[in-house]
């Protein structure tokens, strides 16, 4: 009753997450345009997720294979001997006993399950993870392309004001060709943008195989994160791939069981029924017999056998040691995303102040300027000073949200609005 109710719960599990996904997929029009909307696309539509999706399939179709162990099996035989003497055997067998090799496979078969169902996790959170960082690339390339645009802008309010300074002999030709000089340049950096920005929606367009037609700010719901500590804690627990060797020790468990149960015989209750039986004088005497079998093989005395048991023995250590690989890993992935976000929290305070002095250095130089105590290029290249400041402080918001983002995933905080399943 448990292995049936275990084979219920693993085809319903899988039944359920392809009608979620469907269902995904024909909820969420195309054209939404925030974050969650993304990750719900990205990890329902992506290509990967229908293989792993697949993959699951299969490993639900081995369990009812192991299962099916219990079950009768039939089998004929033929034969053809010396003396005229020929018979055509049918053989019924029903096991029942097989020193655990049956129960061992269909737990063999239901722990792949779980190790698939862990990797495919994997799958999707990698997938919520490089959304949600080209998400944050996007927005960012969008602002720096806004911030590229205003500097285009306000060079060509200084070309024009040296422009009709030189008109009326104020200001040299050499002033009006460096304005120009700088506001090709500005006009340069917009078109790097355009195609940052072009190349990031794209990227974004290969996740979710959807176009997503606007763009909408990051809420801060998702960009809040917990202590330092409690991140730590939070992605070893949370981390599919920590689950997934986990799962695999148990596999390496089980293979080692079913390698000692190889040594013992099988018991089994028999039918056997004379389909064809002649001699050499052409008389037939079917027959119908019932009873009981023993069989089993040892090879090498046994050696071999024992062989066996201690290299699946000494594959259930490799899994040990795969776990606290892997816990080591997300330990060290998730400790160097918090002290990048750290990091950039406090350049932002930096690039906060510097662009409001700037701003206001170049107000300061204008007024100076005009008065004649401030040369031409004083003001250009304040100007520049404070395109570069725009410039920082908008890759720094991006990048924030990129590392805020990241451990969101990592933790698990963002699972919800993919509306992944538990």
């Amino acid at each position: 009753m448990i292995r049936t109710a275990l084979k219920i719960f693993s085809c319903t599990s899988i039944t359920t997450l392809l009608c979620v996904l469907l269902q995904a997929t024909q909820a969420w029009p195309a054209n939404g345009d925030g974050l969650p909307t993304a990750l719900r696309l990205a990890t329902s539509r992506h290509p990967s997720v229908t293989a792993k999706l697949a993959e699951l399939k299969s490993l639900g179709y081995d369990i009812n294979a192991a299962e099916a162990g219990r079950y009768p099996s039939l089998s004929v035989q033929a034969q053809a001997m010396s003396g005229d003497q020929s018979q055509v055997v049918a053989r019924l067998q029903q096991p029942l006993w097989a020193g655990g090799r049956i129960d061992g496979g269909i737990n063999l078969a239901e722990m792949r399950l779980h190790a698939a169902q862990a990797a495919f996790l994997q799958v999707r959170r990698q997938l919520m993870e490089d959304t949600a960082a080209t998400y944050a690339e996007l927005l960012g390339a969008r602002e720096r392309l806004r911030a590229a645009e205003l500097n285009v802008s306000e060079h060509e309010k200084l070309l024009g004001l040296i422009s009709r300074r030189q008109a009326g002999s104020i200001a040299s030709e050499a002033d009006v060709r460096l304005a120009r000089s700088r506001w090709t340049q500005a006009q340069t950096l917009r078109e790097q943008l355009l195609g940052a920005v072009d190349k990031a929606r794209g990227d974004l367009l290969a996740l979710t195989q959807a176009p997503l037609e606007g763009l909408l700010a990051i809420e801060d719901e998702l960009l809040n994160l917990p202590e330092s500590a409690l991140i730590m804690a939070k992605a070893e627990t949370s981390s599919p791939v920590v689950q997934q060797r986990l799962v695999e020790v148990k596999v390496a468990g089980i293979q080692t069981d079913l390698r000692r149960a190889d040594m013992m015989p099988t018991l089994y209750a028999q039918l056997e029924r004379d389909i064809v039986a002649a001699d050499r004088n052409g008389t037939s005497s079917p027959d119908t017999r019932i009873g009981v079998a023993l069989t089993g093989t040892v090879e090498g005395i046994g050696l071999a056998g024992f062989g066996r048991i201690k290299a699946a023995t000494a594959l259930v250590e490799a899994a040990r040691q795969d776990v606290e690989t892997a816990r080591n890993d997300v330990r060290r992935r998730t400790r160097a995303l918090v002290s990048d976000r750290n990091t950039y929290l406090r350049v932002m305070e930096g690039n906060n102040l510097l662009v409001a002095a700037t701003q206001e250095t170049l107000e300061s130089f204008m007024r100076q300027y005009d008065a004649g105590r401030k040369s031409w290029v004083d003001v250009l290249n304040a100007q520049k000073e404070l395109a570069d400041a725009r410039q920082a402080m908008e890759q720094t918001k991006s990048s924030l949200m990129e590392f805020s983002l990241r451990l969101g995933v990592v933790t698990g905080q963002l699972d919800r609005y993919a509306e992944l399943q538990p």
